[in-house]
């Protein structure tokens, strides 16, 4: 699916912001994500924003993106995150209950630098055919060491367009 790179977020709706900090200092937020997303319509762009408020670098972070419904199964989406280096979007799972965030140890092309922020584009679109439900995303970061660092979560809607 090619569409053009964004130099920067788009904010073309009100922007809908979920925040969880953590032990480690590094704070997550989920800006941008709908409160409703529509099942056939076109992908909609959002963005995890990465803050170290610990004043110490995170040189090789993991991020993972789950979402949830409400009867606990895996919703079926495409979600695509902006590769920083390829300046293109890539496919990347969508994780379930069952696959915890654990793990996921080694280098990535994303860093954290002490004091500062990194933002993670993504975009999501949920295929037509699916139900509408209420749904939960999460979004967890994980260390070089496996460690989960910080998470976010937001409620989300699924339904017609």
């Amino acid at each position: 699916m090619a569409s053009a790179v964004p130099a920067a977020p788009v904010a073309t709706r009100p922007s809908a912001t979920a925040t969880a900090g953590h032990p480690d200092g590094i704070e997550a937020r989920i800006t941008d994500l709908p409160a409703t997303l529509g099942i056939g319509a076109a992908p909609v762009e959002f963005s995890i924003v990465l803050t170290d408020d610990a004043g110490s670098a995170a040189p090789s972070v993991s991020p993972l993106f789950q979402l949830t419904g409400s009867t606990g199964s895996a919703v079926p989406a495409t979600v695509e995150r902006l590769d920083p280096d390829a300046g293109r979007w890539v496919s990347v799972p969508v994780s379930d209950d069952d696959s915890a965030p654990i793990g996921a140890a080694g280098k990535t092309p994303y860093s954290i630098p002490a004091g500062g922020s990194l933002t993670v584009h993504y975009r999501i679109s949920v295929p037509a055919g699916s139900q509408p439900q209420d749904m939960q995303s999460y979004f967890f970061v994980v260390g070089a060491d496996g460690r989960q660092l910080a998470t976010a979560s937001q409620p989300v809607r699924v339904a017609a367009a």
